[in-house]
């Protein structure tokens, strides 16, 4: 049987004869602010919405998994940081986050990620059934008022899809000599 995995709710009707059931996807986002010896600063930790076309991009996974596919191959493949307050909506595109100027907001998601089960021990979200998204904001930058999270494609602009977006209850920020590690939780049901 293939892991089904609970988490901050939305629910969808996938497309495709095999199937028939609703999908529950729920979120957690970790933030996590390393000092240059590796201890942490800081920890943020909230429940993340997971978009309308994030919900499709899990059905469409789900199928594949069931028609012989790789479950988690991914589209979704660049974490974005911003600033600004806005609330988040499950119909939210790359359009609703601030980004910082240029690319420096933008994050590649680490190798070997997505995964379950992950074994990261800075990820308080992590489980068995857990479906682990990271990327790692490393030093050199400064990224000042950090309060929003999403996940959107390769080179993201405008209106590109969003998987998730999260607004942190407040402003935090990675100084040049820290390393910021984010990770977002799914668990599917």
């Amino acid at each position: 049987m293939l892991p089904i995995l609970a988490l901050y709710s939305s629910e969808i009707s996938p497309r495709g004869s095999d199937m028939t059931q609703d999908i529950t996807v729920t979120g957690q986002v970790t933030a996590v602010i390393l000092r240059a010896d590796g201890s942490v600063r800081q920890k943020l930790e909230g429940n993340n919405l997971v978009t309308t076309l994030g919900l499709y991009h899990y059905a469409e996974r789900f199928e594949e998994s069931f028609n012989g596919g790789s479950p988690l191959t991914s589209t979704f493949t660049t974490f974005v940081v911003g600033t600004g307050s806005p609330t988040a909506t499950i119909d939210d595109d790359l359009s609703d986050i601030t980004e910082f100027t240029g690319i420096t907001g933008e994050q590649v998601k680490a190798s070997g990620y997505p995964k379950i089960n992950d074994d990261d021990t800075d990820n308080s979200g992590r489980g068995e059934f857990v479906l682990t998204w990271h990327a790692s904001y490393g030093t050199g930058t400064t990224l000042s008022a950090i309060r929003q999270v999403g996940i959107s494609v390769a080179s993201p602009t405008g209106t590109n899809p969003l998987l998730m977006h999260h607004v942190f209850g407040a402003a935090f920020t990675k100084t040049t000599d820290e390393t910021l590690k984010i990770f977002v939780n799914h668990t599917l049901a």
